[in-house]
C-alpha cells in the first residue's frame, strides 16, 4: 500500500520528509484564519446601524434613513374612493415596523367604521393602540394618491411598486449611505 502513494505525481505523503503535509496543513490553517477573521468582521458584534429602506421591484434602494428602535414613521396617502387623507403611523421595532395608530377623514369604502378604539378628534376618525408588527411593507405609491412617507423631518414620496423595511447594517458598511447620496 504504501507503493502506491510514492507512485502519485506530487510524491505522496511522504515527499520530503513530511514538509509537503506541513506545509498545506498551515496553508490550510492560515486560510480559515482569515475566513473566520472575515466572518468575525461582518457578522461580528459590532455596533449596527438601523436604517428603514425603501426599494423597487428589482430590489434597488431608492432611499434610506437612518433611525432607532421606537422612531416614528408616518405613511399618508388620498384614499382613493372616499378622497380623504389616511395617515398611518408606525414605529420602527428591531424586526420591521409596528403599525400603532391610523387616523382618516370620512368612513366608508375600506376604511374602518366599526372598531372598538375608534374616536374622533378634531373632524377625523382616530384608532390608537395597534400593535401590529409588519416585517416589510408592500405599497403601490402613486401621485394621485400623493403617496408620502415621512421620517422625523424628512419627507419622501413613494411612486410605483415599492417595499418599505428596516435592515440592520454594520457601521462600517457604510454602502446605504452611499446609495442614497444620489437622490431618488
Amino acid at each position: 500500500m504504501a507503493d502506491r502513494f510514492r507512485s502519485w505525481p506530487h510524491g505522496g505523503f511522504k515527499s520530503r520528509g513530511g514538509e509537503h503535509v506541513r506545509g498545506r496543513l498551515a496553508l490550510l490553517a492560515g486560510g480559515g484564519l482569515l475566513l473566520s477573521l472575515l466572518l468575525v468582521l461582518a457578522l461580528g458584534p459590532w455596533p449596527r446601524d438601523t436604517v428603514l429602506e425603501v426599494r423597487d421591484q428589482s430590489s434597488r434602494l431608492l432611499y434610506a434613513h437612518r433611525v432607532t428602535v421606537g422612531d416614528e414613521v408616518v405613511y399618508s396617502y388620498l384614499h382613493s374612493v372616499e378622497r380623504s387623507i389616511v395617515v398611518e403611523v408606525f414605529q420602527v421595532a428591531p424586526t420591521g415596523l409596528r403599525l400603532v395608530m391610523t387616523s382618516f377623514g370620512s368612513a366608508g369604502a375600506g376604511l374602518p367604521a366599526c372598531h372598538q378604539d375608534l374616536v374622533t378628534r378634531d373632524g377625523r376618525f382616530v384608532i390608537e393602540g395597534l400593535d401590529s408588527l409588519l416585517p416589510e411593507l408592500p405599497l403601490l405609491g402613486s401621485e394621485a394618491t400623493r403617496s408620502l412617507l415621512q421620517v422625523g423631518d424628512d419627507s419622501y414620496p413613494l411612486r410605483g411598486r415599492i417595499t418599505i423595511a428596516v435592515r440592520k447594517y454594520p457601521v462600517w458598511a457604510a454602502g446605504w449611505r452611499r446609495a442614497t447620496a444620489a437622490g431618488p
